[in-house]
């Protein structure tokens, strides 16, 4: 379970409320904004976040006050989660993320980085080609080696 960074009080806005402020890049952490304040957030970047366990792991930390980015080919159906679409064996894909996250971890105090994301092949090791178990590779590994060295300090 993960501890509550903010818990609005019974005057303030509910979790499935809050609105991420258009600014929250150039502060360093992201800002959602409740009636009649301006709160500073943690932030969870969680691969494959659109469905399963990646989607139960972005409530969680929704629930717990942080705001959540999912980089997947598909989005997150969560109101509050930021959808980056990325696909981990495509470098511009990353990139573009990387446009986007750089800016917004840069002096955060706590960043999450969940790695859900993953290729799996329904194969045996008979009938398993060079270019899936490739693909497999390049998302499950390589993928999660590319945001580790381009996001963690």
């Amino acid at each position: 379970m993960l501890p509550p960074v903010h818990t609005p009080g019974k005057s303030g806005a509910a979790a499935g409320e809050y609105k991420l402020a258009s600014d929250n890049v150039s502060t360093g952490h992201a800002r959602v904004i409740l009636p009649d304040k301006d709160i500073a957030m943690p932030i969870a970047i969680i691969t494959g976040a659109s469905a399963g366990i990646g989607r139960a792991t972005a409530t969680l930390f929704l629930d717990a006050g942080y705001a959540v980015y999912n980089l997947s080919r598909r989005p997150c159906p969560l109101p509050d989660v930021e959808n980056l679409r990325c696909d981990l064996r495509d470098r511009d894909s990353v990139d573009a993320a990387m446009a986007v996250l750089l800016p917004a971890i840069k002096g955060a105090d706590s960043v999450a980085l969940i790695h859900n994301a993953s290729q799996m092949l329904k194969d045996t090791a008979l009938d398993c080609s060079d270019e899936a178990l490739a693909a497999v590779l390049e998302v499950n590994v390589i993928g999660i080696n590319t945001l580790n060295r381009r996001l963690l300090p």
